[in-house]
């Protein structure tokens, strides 16, 4: 999923040291620009928001369980009417928590990473098609 320089790992500890040291690089910038509390409402949102797929997921696994005659729950828990959507509105909750600056921050921080990875994914192509 990573370019391949910051996949890289190094022979000896096993360890993408290009992406740590990357991720340290951001931080640092974050740091010193001040926005320690955008940064904090965007990977709070981000953090929360990846919950949210996974449980919707769920309940649609769940309710195709119910709807076969016989079959086991795909997940078992106890009171999952109760839970699940107790989860998913503990998460939209959260979710709002970060304010504005934070959803926004997040989607925009989303819309890059697709960004980049549809490029790379375009570059592939482009040069398997001129050796090809």
């Amino acid at each position: 999923m990573l370019p391949t320089a910051l996949a890289a790992l190094r022979p000896t500890s096993r360890v993408p040291a290009t992406a740590v040291a990357t991720n340290a690089a951001l931080l640092a910038v974050v740091a010193l620009t001040g926005s320690v509390r955008l940064a904090v409402a965007v990977g709070g949102c981000l953090y929360v928001a990846h919950f949210v797929p996974p449980l919707v997921a769920l309940a649609i696994l769940r309710r195709r369980d119910q709807t076969r005659t016989g079959a086991t729950p795909a997940f078992r828990t106890p009171a999952p009417a109760v839970l699940l959507p107790l989860a998913l509105a503990a998460c939209a909750v959260m979710i709002v928590a970060s304010g504005i600056r934070g959803v926004l921050g997040a989607l925009a921080w989303l819309a890059l990473g697709l960004l980049l990875r549809w490029g790379q994914r375009w570059r592939k192509r482009s040069v398997a098609s001129i050796s090809s």
